[in-house]
């Protein structure tokens, strides 16, 4: 089975044969009622040359490269049940309507990968996440997590998969053993905390759920059409349809995606003929 596209491709040529509709969905932004006066973020992340001194010193000690990135968990981060019963989903929609610089939903994507260092240099797009980053902490918002399903995309999955009457369900750990699960038997919060993998899938896999790395979204596949215009007829969900030209990365358009490789390509070449001439001329 195909679990995520790598590279440039048409999503749905890599899922061709499998899956007929994918939908890319966003994962949205958190607002807690109890906690006002706080920034939550679930985990924060600096470069290693912007870290406080005593830190870079402690991380310069064992040699790590130049670009390497610093990551730590938010321990006063809400539990799933706390989000369930006291979180405000907040949309990437309202986010371009609250900021003054993000205008859509591509420019959210650059800013949200931008924070984490999911990008090589010539692709960041550190305006735009400095934007982001205000709006949040004036809006006391929290942004979502790479690398999982966070827990108001569970309970719309939860939902989505109840009403398609899709019970019973495979959690994907890439173990050999898969045992399935039927949503029926559990509560809400017990399928958000048992789904930590990356990847569900009914067990007729009419519907799949795909979640890769450094990415603010999942994939839902369908292997019908149908099936996800009764989805998409019934929740109001936020995101992407793909068509045949849709690819990954999906923020940046082909004509604008070939023009950033094309500066890197200069710039390197640039830097080999600068480093060339002052090792030529080194006293």
């Amino acid at each position: 089975m195909k679990y995520y596209p790598l590279g440039t491709d048409s999503i749905l040529d890599f899922y061709e044969g499998e899956f007929e509709s994918c939908f890319i969905l966003f994962h949205p932004f958190l607002k807690m009622k109890n906690h006002e006066d706080e920034l939550l973020e679930h985990t924060r992340s600096a470069k290693l040359d912007s870290l406080p001194k005593e830190f870079n010193d402690i991380f310069n000690s064992v040699k790590l490269p130049e670009n390497t990135r610093i990551y730590a968990t938010n321990t006063n981060y809400p539990e799933e049940i706390v989000i369930i019963e006291s979180g405000i989903e907040i949309s990437w929609k309202t986010i371009i309507e609250l900021s003054t610089q993000l205008n859509s939903f591509h420019d959210v994507q650059k800013a949200l990968r931008t924070s984490i260092g999911a990008y090589r240099d010539i692709f960041e797009r550190n305006d735009l996440f400095k934007n982001l980053k205000e709006t949040l902490e004036k809006q006391k918002m929290i942004p979502p997590h790479e690398d999982i399903i966070n827990t108001l995309t569970k309970k719309k999955l939860f939902e989505i998969l109840n009403f398609l009457n899709q019970k019973e369900i495979v959690i994907d750990n890439f173990t050999e053993i898969k045992t399935p699960i039927n949503i029926s038997d559990i509560s809400l919060i017990d399928f958000c905390n048992t789904l930590k993998s990356s990847y569900i899938y009914s067990l007729g896999r009419e519907v799949m759920i795909s979640q890769y790395r450094d990415t603010f979204f999942c994939l839902l596949l369908t292997k019908k059409k149908e099936t996800m215009q009764t989805i998409l007829d019934n929740f109001e969900l936020e995101g992407i349809l793909c068509d045949q030209e849709t690819s990954l990365p999906w923020e940046f358009d082909k004509v604008e995606f070939e023009k950033l490789l094309e500066k890197e390509k200069e710039q390197k070449i640039s830097n080999k003929s600068s480093k060339f001439w002052s090792r030529l001329f080194k006293k």
